[in-house]
């Protein structure tokens, strides 16, 4: 955790920097939520999720971080039940490159739980600006972004370096009534996750692909004594793991396919109440249905309900 202090001081020196670089007011928002979890029929994992901290700064016209703090607490863990983690992201936006219509940002993200600390830098190029948008069928995101990675194990007893380059996609449908969007996303990466080396080589590595698919709908209820009511429903596949190869202390190669994905749908009734132009109220009582990691039956899906209540503002 030291090294993720040290990273996040780093982060907001730069942030100060750039601050007095520019005449600009920095702009942003927050909010805190709290989400309560059941169990998941017959399986124990109720608990809660507390956001104590989410949101982002703007400080420049192109330079912006967003940040994140959790705290999981599970009721029935044998294992302790609290794990906190945190996130923060910087990211620069160099805009449109020369005469073409691609626009580039960089990003640096620094991450940290009881477990590890990850470090990583990707640069972003968005493709989106060459699709015009129509009335039925829009593309928001075509993004083309290499990236590399860092983990330690807190103590730097294991470190893991990574290497992918990512095909991130979001599309938008405005004819549909309501709000309607699908993401559509492939990691393909490397990882070497072991210090250990023998004859100069690393004990394991593996190369996988990773796909990942999202849709996202919202439907406005209406008003009713100054509560907003919306019916929301997400699907996820997250993520659909394909292939893997791995290296044993003896270099003898394995090829192996792994099949490991989780699904899941989500049903919300959200509502909100806006307390002034930048301050709002919000909360849901919603349920799941979905499987785990590693469950490909049908009697591996599940339902489990869950609530949350928060409140976001800007600034």
């Amino acid at each position: 955790m030291k090294r993720l202090l040290i990273a996040l001081g780093a982060l907001t020196l730069v942030s100060s920097a750039a601050v007095a670089a520019e005449d600009f007011r920095p702009t942003g928002s927050v909010k805190q939520e709290i989400r309560w979890y059941g169990d998941q029929e017959e399986v124990d994992q109720e608990g809660l999720r507390f956001t104590m901290a989410e949101g982002g700064v703007r400080f420049t016209e192109k330079f912006y971080i967003d940040y994140r703090v959790r705290d999981y607490i599970r009721y029935h863990s044998d294992e302790g039940s609290n794990t906190k983690s945190i996130r923060t992201r910087l990211y620069y936006d160099h805009g449109t490159l020369g005469d073409s219509q691609v626009t580039m940002r960089e990003r640096f993200g620094v991450e940290g739980t009881a477990d590890n600390n990850t470090f990583y830098y990707t640069p972003e190029f968005n493709f989106s600006n060459y699709f015009e948008g129509g009335d039925y069928f829009s593309v928001d995101t075509l993004k083309i972004r290499p990236a590399v990675r860092y983990q330690d194990d807190n103590n730097a007893n294991k470190t893991a370096v990574s290497g992918s380059l990512d095909f991130l996609s979001v599309y938008s449908f405005p004819a549909v009534p309501g709000d309607l969007s699908v993401e559509f996303n492939v990691y393909g990466g490397y990882l070497d996750d072991s210090t250990a080396t023998k004859d100069g080589k690393s004990i394991s590595d593996e190369r996988a692909v990773w796909v990942e698919l999202y849709g996202y709908y919202a439907y406005e209820l209406g008003t009713w004594n100054g509560l907003d009511f919306t019916a929301y429903y997400e699907f996820g596949l997250d993520p659909l793991k394909v292939y893997e190869e791995e290296r044993d202390a003896d270099q003898r190669d394995r090829d192996t396919y792994d099949k490991e994905w989780t699904i899941y749908n989500d049903f919300e009734l959200q509502a909100s109440y806006k307390v002034n132009a930048s301050t709002s109220i919000y909360g849901a009582i919603a349920a799941e249905y979905g499987n785990t990691k590693g469950q490909e039956y049908a009697s591996d899906f599940k339902w489990f309900p869950y609530a949350y209540v928060g409140w976001r503002t800007k600034f």
